[in-house]
């Protein structure tokens, strides 16, 4: 897929997205806004917004993805299983909700990085890192830490992130485990 603005956009319905290259796109790779999107093992290059930009919906990442870029996860609510792999993408968060009956697994490796002031709330169950034998060690910064995995803002390519930069992990009914797992520039 090249060349246009949105390689694919899924506004309803299912949409399952394989073993695809996706090179020189003017926005989004796969842009999701409703529905159900199952996706994996695709190769992103030369994206100039993000790879992937999940705004409703619901998602089955099923890893192995390569290349660089941004997954976006923006203002949704987690109501099944969801799971954010090390797979050589930055996952960056503007506010989600882990509903009572979601889980989001975040793997070990994983970089995730939060827009300003924005939080995870959870209510159902969050899972970061492993403390399993070997297991690398999962990031959670802001979007403004470029030290570490793809610059989220290309305007401004040397930022650093700041205390409180993004807002929390807010546990609200639910529960959390969290392991193995650095976390910077966060408690706004």
């Amino acid at each position: 897929f090249a060349y246009g603005n949105n390689a694919i956009l899924v506004s309803g319905g299912v949409a399952d997205i394989y073993d695809n290259t996706f090179h020189d796109i003017g926005q989004f790779g796969i842009r999701q806004t409703a529905g159900f999107l199952r996706f994996g093992r695709n190769d992103f290059n030369n994206i100039s917004v993000q790879a992937v930009s999940l705004e409703g919906g619901t998602q089955q990442n099923d890893g192995g993805n390569t290349g660089g870029g941004i997954v976006a996860l923006s203002s949704m609510v987690i109501g099944g299983d969801m799971t954010i792999p090390d797979d050589g993408l930055t996952y960056v968060i503007a506010e989600i909700t882990i509903a009572p009956q979601g889980s989001l697994m975040i793997k070990p490796g994983a970089i995730v990085k939060f827009r300003s002031n924005n939080p995870i709330i959870v209510k159902g169950k969050l899972t970061i890192g492993s403390l399993e034998q070997g297991a690398k060690k999962t990031v959670l910064t802001s979007s403004n830490d470029d030290t570490i995995g793809t610059v989220f803002d290309s305007r401004n390519p040397t930022a650093h992130g700041i205390y409180g930069d993004w807002g929390s992990i807010v546990v609200d009914g639910g529960t959390a485990t969290i392991e193995n797992t650095e976390i910077r520039y966060g408690g706004y």
